[in-house]
């Protein structure tokens, strides 16, 4: 008899630990460690490639937007004031002399216009050399960069200038400009003038969109 009882106990046991078998897995079990790795590895995956840096424009700092308009103002001065220097090679092209660009780094049209696109928009660099110009004061000749020479004072009556940064937005700036006016002595303070000049990301490079010589002639 106890040995029945002891074989209906057995089957039973073993019967209910088969069925356990095949119940839901427990919630608790870990992930293997790559598939953890993957998982937690998606969200950043996804997050990352939303994200399009290349156009995020960055404000430069107010140390260079100041040396840029210094640049901007040297540059203005070559179609101004006084031209780029020349050396003694000339040419002439109809009833013209143009003498030929001696200056380091700028030899050839390209360089110079790559030079203008480094400072100015198209707009700008149009205004010093119009392209339909039919004596254009800076031409190529022969793949060198020529020159009608000129020169030219400033505006007397214009004296020292005060220069600030003004931030109008991630992608823009204005360069503001405060210029001295002198009375008929070249000397005496009567007045000032006001010029502002947009600084701006434009085809992911920062250029002045507007600009003039504040004491041109």
């Amino acid at each position: 008899m106890r040995k029945r009882e002891r074989a209906v106990l057995i089957l039973l046991l073993a019967a209910l630990l088969l069925a356990g078998c095949g119940g839901p897995a427990p919630d608790n079990i870990p992930l293997p460690a790559a598939a953890a790795s993957q998982e937690e590895r998606s969200p950043s995956i996804m997050t990352f490639q939303a994200v399009d840096v290349k156009n995020e424009a960055v404000p430069p700092a107010q140390e260079e937007v100041l040396a840029a308009y210094d640049r901007a103002v040297t540059v203005f001065g070559w179609f101004q004031l006084n031209t780029l220097p020349c050396g003694s090679t000339s040419a002439m092209v109809g009833t013209n002399l143009y003498q030929r660009v001696d200056y380091p780094g700028i030899s050839t049209m390209e360089q110079l216009m790559t030079y203008l696109r480094s400072l100015f928009s198209q707009a700008v660099i149009d205004r010093l050399l119009p392209p339909d110009a039919e004596t254009p004061q800076y031409r190529d000749i022969d793949g060198a960069l020529f020159v009608l020479p000129s020169r030219h004072q400033p505006d007397p009556s214009k004296g020292a200038a005060e220069v600030t940064v003004e931030q109008t937005g991630a992608d823009a700036c204005m360069v503001n400009v405060t210029v001295e006016l002198l009375a008929d002595d070249g000397e005496t303070v009567s007045g000032t003038e006001y010029d502002s000049f947009p600084y701006q990301c434009v085809d992911g490079r920062w250029v002045f969109t507007s600009f003039k010589l504040v004491n041109a002639p």
